[in-house]
């Protein structure tokens, strides 16, 4: 009787790894996370996880506390180079992956005004509504993943992107909050009301933020699930990540005003990236969903690179989009 219970208790564990196998492998992501963050505090249910899916799951931190580094500026170490604004040919060039009704005129977005105040305080907060999307690991920046193309090692994930944007925004003259929490473990399913949250904070704290960059990682891949590779190249010839900048509106029936000002600068943008590193850019991404961008006439979701870069490569993408940022930002600074 016995023999036969044990017999009977092994094949349901084995009956549940599988499943968990399966699961895991090709389940939805946030469902994955929430059965994570439920079980594996406790260490039978995190070796029983571990053996079933191939993974190491390590026991998560109870809560996320807010993480943010303030990148003051008194004084630029760079100057602005001379530098035309974004004129309406340029405009035209760029491509707009439209997901929306709306027609959009690029020349009227060149031509709206912009304007960026000149004020004490940190004028651009960089948040992370995914913070640990991570890219394909390479020798020198291997990380322990928390999940497929994952990480909790914020020296690995896009948070490294943040604060290398943060540090050349910086450089420029530009005061940039960098706000490292992290906000998609475990309810991914969340991460955007939390980060909402966040911003709504930071805006209240200092009404000096004009601009919000909510930097992503994105995923591209192939049918089969493995990661796609998109590469560019910077004009003196450095291998760089590609660069997406991606708008939200008010179509899915969510307040936002400032949209249409949003898309006005992010075209204002695209031109210049374009103008200085032709080919770093995919297709500006206007979308139905509106991303938190209701909160300045600036803000907007930066894809840097996807899951077949490397983090050098995205550190190198923005970098020089800081550069083009910050160009555009001297442009349209009222003295």
């Amino acid at each position: 009787m016995y023999r036969r219970k044990s017999r009977t208790f092994g094949l349901w564990i084995l009956i549940l790894a599988v499943l968990l196998r399966v699961f895991f492998v090709g389940g939805v992501m946030h469902l994955r996370n929430k059965v994570v963050s439920m079980v594996s505090s406790n260490a039978m249910f995190r070796l029983l996880l571990s053996v079933a899916t191939g993974t190491e799951i390590s026991q998560p931190q109870r809560q996320n506390p807010q993480v943010w580094v303030l990148h003051r500026a008194p004084a630029p170490s760079k100057v602005a180079p001379t530098i035309a604004p974004p004129t309406a040919e340029e405009g035209e060039s760029i491509s707009i992956q439209n997901a929306t009704t709306y027609t959009i005129s690029k020349t009227d977005a060149v031509q709206r005004q912009t304007p960026v105040s000149a004020t004490d305080g940190p004028a651009v907060l960089i948040i992370h509504t995914h913070t640990t999307e991570a890219y394909t690991p390479s020798s020198g920046y291997e990380y322990k993943a928390s999940d497929r193309m994952r990480t909790m090692d914020l020296s690995k994930s896009v948070v490294r992107v943040g604060e290398e944007l943060a540090q050349t925004l910086a450089s420029r003259g530009i005061e940039v909050l960098h706000d490292k929490t992290i906000h998609d473990y475990p309810d991914f399913n969340s991460a955007y009301t939390t980060t909402a949250q966040h911003i709504a904070q930071w805006l209240e704290k200092y009404p000096s933020i004009q601009a919000v960059i909510d930097v992503h990682r994105d995923a591209v891949e192939y049918a089969d699930g493995t990661a796609k590779y998109l590469s560019a190249t910077l004009a003196d010839g450095t291998v760089s990540a590609p660069l997406m900048l991606v708008v939200g509106t008010d179509k899915g029936g969510l307040y936002h005003p400032n949209w249409q000002d949003n898309l006005a600068w992010c075209v204002k943008l695209q031109a210049l990236l374009e103008r200085e590193n032709a080919g770093l850019c995919r297709p500006l991404n206007l979308r139905k969903e509106r991303f938190n961008g209701h909160f300045t006439p600036k803000s907007f979701i930066l894809e840097v690179g996807t899951t077949g870069n490397t983090l050098p490569e995205a550190l190198v993408a923005v970098r020089a989009f800081g550069e083009s940022f910050a160009d555009l930002w001297e442009l349209n600074t009222v003295k």
